[in-house]
């Protein structure tokens, strides 16, 4: 029964880790796709804010490319830190299952697997691990949303250098977590990137209107 019984935790996590990237890859590639082949022949020639062209001018896929490789990578970081966040869940359940197993002289409720992921039976690695997630998942609409404005109205190679900043600034955010005033060396610098798009889309459009 034990055998059995790690047998099917490493099963689900092999099924976590290849099948749940692969699903995400082929969604990316079909989203990327139709969104190069809907945005494509409908461009009007126009010059970004400083100086560079934007997206939405003369648009083609080699344009595209640099803010699209961000994007990837940003799916790569979220799967990555979902991945991470799983799989401390699977070591601390099994930890709490032979501490169980070693006490049967004192018994109680078992601890399920359930009860580590999502009834607050975890340790602190867990609470690192979810917060990494939920935090990358609260930062994240924001910040797509402004890569691409940016890169569609003021311009595409800025965009990709300003998403290549905030990925690897949100990338150290699981280091720095625990370390108190040095977690904002991580999100400052993200916040600072996506303040910077959406202040300059926003004057773009001031200055359109005008």
């Amino acid at each position: 029964a034990e055998i059995r019984a790690r047998f099917v935790i490493v099963v689900r996590m092999v099924n976590s880790l290849f099948v749940g990237s692969i699903a995400a890859l082929i969604a990316i590639a079909i989203a990327g796709t139709a969104a190069v082949a809907l945005l494509h022949g409908s461009m009007k020639p126009e010059r970004g804010g400083d100086g560079t062209a934007a997206l939405l001018s003369s648009f083609d896929v080699s344009r595209a490319m640099p803010v699209a490789l961000v994007t990837v990578a940003w799916a790569f970081l979220f799967y990555l830190f979902l991945f991470a966040q799983s799989t401390c869940t699977f070591i601390t359940y099994e930890r709490k299952r032979r501490a169980q197993k070693k006490n049967d002289d004192n018994p109680g409720k078992k601890v399920t697997l359930a009860d580590v992921k999502y009834r607050n039976a975890g340790e602190k690695i867990n609470l690192i691990a979810n917060r990494v997630v939920g935090n990358y998942m609260e930062q994240s609409p924001m910040f797509l949303a402004s890569l691409w404005l940016y890169a569609m109205l003021v311009s595409a190679d800025g965009a990709a250098r300003l998403g290549w900043t905030w990925i690897a600034f949100r990338a150290i955010y699981p280091i720095v977590f625990t370390m108190g005033p040095f977690l904002f060396v991580s999100t400052t610098p993200a916040y600072c990137c996506v303040w910077y798009m959406l202040g300059a889309v926003t004057l773009k459009g001031f200055n359109t209107i005008q």
